[in-house]
């Protein structure tokens, strides 16, 4: 059955209908409305354009897509169908497509900047940065003033790398927002990028002065300084960037790095410290501490590093050879013995370890598990001369002679030309007294290496134990006897003799040879070796001159008797012979410095500075020599030559101390004040509390009215030496001029922390604080000075001022207290005690100082009246009708008071009655006077019951 058609009024009634409902906000309906109408006319524009609005509305993208498709067949290039299709395809994240669509709308109407800035976010979304460009290249065309967009195309331009461009284009920015945060981190990324790190540095400071708690710029700052290696400073950025996150673990870890490049060890563990307070199992934390502790010779915390790491990281092998190496200082064998064990089972074939192992058993006494293993080892290296020998020593703790000797058999049979094992196989055989088979072995020995003595003087001490004297001496008359001519043998009998130190028959048989061999100098150069071990000067002179005479260039023979001549302390003597020494080797430094040394000892400098100017013509880089020659310079007063020097070491070594002290000199006697604070911060760096130089410094600041670093290097002379009172009371006049209040409260901190003895001082910074309106702290201040002296009047009286103004009344009172002690008849000491009493309503107190007050003046009609006062309000009522006794007996001053007077007292003479009366009506004192007094007077009984005038009060004592 086929759909009745809609007319097409009612089409267009329907239509209208729809609308309604879209404007109604019934979206569904209309929806429902239109899809009836669209089955009968599925091509009606109107009625798809109707649909494409409520799909919008209902946010149906991909139905609203088919649509847009649908109308864009009939209606090519509409604006307004393709921003719809736009819309949908970038809500459905099919931006590359809805990129396409948005070209077609800028294409369309390219001054519609909305079309652009939807179609930047995609190409935000899609990554495509050339793109992005484009668009903001556009949108800042069309609007020129707007800052954000600049900003945002310059953070473009950096991620582009195109630095050139992006750091022209913040400096335009800059020039219209010099203070604008965000402008400054983006030309700071830009000369990270450029790796200018002095300007890294100059930026992060601008905009820490702007945010001085800005984590970026701090930690860029860092960057920089760590790149520049600015350690100084470095530390201060940390401190700051931990004031901010205490807990940055990153920047903890870079703080102890620091302190371990510093050698400051200690810090260095303290830091590693903080960091495992927030992460128990900080891998690098640890390290660093164990690290510090290794360097702070703290080995036993060293090692619970180690096994904590080795915790944390089992597999690293590395910890585990660092406890090793730290149980070796500790000569903790069993926790060796572990690390051992470890590293053997990662390299199981690893002989050093296992050898190593089988020492630490040996160590432990655990000898037998040590043969066991190396016995073990040995069956793979059964030949193994190295084991063999270890064997030897592990038998030798077990006392198995047996063994030892049967390995050392096997060593001979193994290499018999081996000198080595037949050593070891000779002090075996001493060890167990074998003297004779020792014997044996050094004949082999010398067989072996006949022209090695050392075998030789073994084998004659072998003699000598046995006590074989004769044997050993008939050796060499046997030998003298068969050639008796043989001068040689004669000579190896005394080197035999100079090795038993039989000297004075050595010296007998040398002169023998000598006499055989008059021309030959090498027995004279033995005797004077001989003569030289005996210490006889006077004949080396005598024996090294007769070699002289024979051989006037024999180095030996100048050597020793120059030595002869210095020993004697005949030091022109000396000299001449080191002259002839450098003329014989001229390149050997060893004689030129012989020389100076006793140039030296002459004291002639000008000949002091000519050997030093030869010694450098040989080695020019010899910077002790040319510090010496430098200081003789300055000394002759050749102020040119000695900077010319000090500029030479400096430029090698720019931190040498002593050359920079003579720098320091020079700049000082020229009064070069810009370069005499450069080498004082340059000494500084390694003599940082050399008090001298500081003082030198901040001479030359003030010299250059650099006020700002004179206060730094007063403040860093206060720290080092905070009981100086002077250096106190300097900085404090300079931080005056400055005038900057949160130096002067830093200062004011430091003064507190060092507390050094300064009455002026303390007053001069409570005087500051009053001036801030700090009472408070000034308090604080008098305080200080109160501990130390704590009746000091100055302090007393400025404290009482400040606690009254702050209306501190106990405060204020414990001041006059002791002023009272200093002066105890002060009056107005006295009458502010009293007010202060008052206020606090201590009237008994506040009495006792009236009482003070009339022992001063007793005759003060006011003191009186307000005692009397004072009385009523404690209820002392007969001590205040005693008191108005004695003021009445001094005389009335007023009516009215008399009047009071009368009434206390109770009593009325009659003469008076009507004039009382009279006055009571004038002065209302019934309703005055009589609620004070009618419970304190005495009397009253009489009072008529029917009457409450106080004038008809009887006029006689109770």
């Amino acid at each position: 059955m086929m759909a009745k058609e809609i007319s097409p009024d009612n089409v267009e009634l329907i239509k209208e209908k729809v609308k309604k409902l879209i404007k109604e906000g019934r979206l569904d309906d209309a929806n429902k409305g239109i899809n009836k109408l669209l089955k009968i006319h599925p091509d009606n524009l109107d009625l798809l354009q109707l649909k494409a609005i409520v799909l919008e509305k209902l946010e149906l993208w991909d139905d609203l897509i088919k649509i847009t498709n649908q109308i864009g067949e009939y209606k090519i290039g509409d604006e307004v169908n393709i921003y719809r299709r736009a819309k949908s395809l970038a809500n459905l994240k099919m931006h590359t497509e809805a990129v396409d669509d948005y070209n077609k709308l800028v294409a369309l109407n390219p001054d519609n900047m909305d079309y652009w800035m939807e179609k930047l976010e995609l190409h935000k979304k899609l990554g495509e940065n050339n793109e992005q460009l484009h668009c903001y290249e556009n949108l800042i065309a069309e609007k020129p003033f707007n800052m954000e967009l600049k900003a945002n195309r310059i953070k473009l331009l950096i991620k582009l790398k195109r630095f050139e461009e992006a750091k022209n284009g913040v400096e335009r920015l800059l020039k219209e927002d010099p203070e604008n945060v965000e402008y400054l981190q983006m030309q700071l990324k830009i000369y990270v990028d450029y790796l200018q790190w002095n300007d890294v540095i100059s930026i992060t400071n601008r905009i820490l002065d702007i945010e001085p708690k800005n984590e970026d710029a701090l930690k860029m700052k860092a960057l920089a300084m760590e790149k520049l290696g600015s350690d100084g400073e470095l530390m201060k950025v940390y401190e700051q960037l931990l004031k901010i996150k205490p807990e940055d673990v990153e920047i903890l870890l870079k703080k102890a790095a620091l302190h371990e490049r510093q050698e400051e060890y200690q810090k260095a563990a303290d830091t590693a410290t903080e960091i495992l307070k927030i992460q128990k199992d900080n891998k690098e934390a640890w390290f660093k501490f164990t690290i510090a502790m290794e360097y702070l010779r703290r080995h036993d915390l060293a090692a619970k590093g180690y096994k904590r790491l080795m915790k944390l990281d089992p597999d690293n092998l590395e910890f585990c050879r660092g406890l090793l190496n730290l149980n070796k200082s500790l000569k903790d064998y069993p926790s060796q013995l572990q690390c051992l064990d470890k590293l053997i089972e990662a390299s199981p074939a690893d002989i050093n370890l296992i050898t190593e192992k089988i020492s630490v058993l040996m160590e432990l006494d655990k000898n037998k598990e040590a043969l066991k293993t190396l016995d073990s080892l040995m069956e793979y290296s059964p030949k193994n001369t190295r084991l063999m020998f270890l064997k030897i020593k592990i038998l030798e703790k077990l006392k198995s002679q047996e063994g030892v000797m049967e390995i050392t058999k096997t060593y001979v049979e193994l290499d018999p030309i081996n000198a080595e094992v037949w050593k070891i196989r000779a002090r075996f055989c001493k060890e167990a007294s074998m003297w004779h088979e020792a014997i044996e072995c050094y004949n082999q020995l010398i067989q072996l290496e006949p022209d090695n003595k050392e075998y030789l003087r073994e084998k004659m001490i072998l003699h000598n134990k046995l006590g074989e004297y004769n044997e050993l001496l008939q050796c060499f008359n046997k030998l003298i006897y068969s050639d008796p001519k043989n001068w040689k043998l004669h000579a190896e009998k005394t080197k035999v003799l100079i090795k038993l130190e039989r000297f004075g028959e050595a010296l007998a048989g040398l002169d023998l040879v000598i006499a055989e061999n008059p021309k030959d100098i090498k027995y004279r150069m033995i005797k004077l070796d001989i003569l030289e071990k005996l210490d006889r000067q006077d004949e080396i002179i005598t024996v090294s001159s007769e070699i002289i005479e024979r051989d006037k260039s024999n180095k030996n023979a100048w050597r020793k008797r120059t030595e002869a001549y210095e020993g004697l302390e005949q030091w022109p003597e000396a000299l001449e012979g080191y002259n002839k020494l450098v003329s014989l080797e001229p390149d050997n430094m060893k004689w030129l410095e012989k020389k100076y040394s006793i140039i030296l000892n002459l004291g002639d400098k000008k000949e002091q500075l000519d050997c030093l100017s030869d010694m450098l013509k040989h080695e020019p880089k010899n910077n002790s020599w040319r510090f010496a020659r430098a200081e003789l310079y300055f000394e002759f007063g050749d102020f040119d030559k000695s900077s010319s020097d000090l500029q030479k070491i400096l430029q090698s070594w720019p931190d040498d101390l002593d050359a920079l002290k003579l720098q320091l000199k020079l700049f000082e006697r020229d009064g070069d004040n810009k370069n005499l604070v450069k080498t004082c911060v340059a000494i500084l760096k390694h003599e940082p509390e050399n008090r001298e130089v500081l003082i030198k410094k901040s001479e030359a600041q003030y010299r250059l009215d650099d006020l700002g670093g004179l206060a730094k290097t007063y403040a860093r002379l206060t720290e080092l030496f905070p009981e100086d009172v002077e250096l106190w009371e300097r900085q404090l006049k300079i931080l005056k001029k400055l005038g900057k209040k949160s130096a002067l409260l830093q200062f004011i901190d430091n003064v507190r922390a060092a507390e050094p003895e300064s009455e002026e001082l303390y007053l001069e910074i409570a005087k500051i604080q009053e001036k801030l309106n700090r009472l408070d702290d000034a308090i604080i201040w008098y305080d200080l000075l109160l501990k130390r002296d704590p009746l000091n009047e100055r302090a007393l009286r400025s404290k009482y001022e400040a606690a009254a103004s702050l209306k501190k009344p106990k405060e204020a009172l414990m001041c006059l207290n002791s002023l009272l002690e200093l002066y105890p008849t002060n009056k107005e000491f006295l009458e502010n005690k009293c007010k202060i009493h008052e206020a606090l309503g201590e009237y008994d107190e506040k009495i006792s100082c009236f009482d003070k007050l009339l022992e001063i003046s007793p005759n003060d009609e006011k003191i009186l009246k307000q005692k009397i006062r004072t009385l009523e309000k404690a209820h002392r009522e007969e001590e205040a009708v005693e008191t108005q006794k004695v003021l009445m007996q001094k005389g009335i001053s007023h009516l009215e008071d008399y009047l009071r007077e009368v009434l206390l007292l109770g009593q009325v003479e009659p003469e008076h009655e009507n004039e009382i009366k009279q006055l009571c009506r004038k002065y209302d004192i019934n309703k005055i006077v009589y609620k004070e007094t009618h419970d304190r007077i005495s009397g009253l009984k009489t009072l008529s019951p029917d009457k409450d005038e106080f004038w008809d009060l009887p006029t006689t004592k109770t």
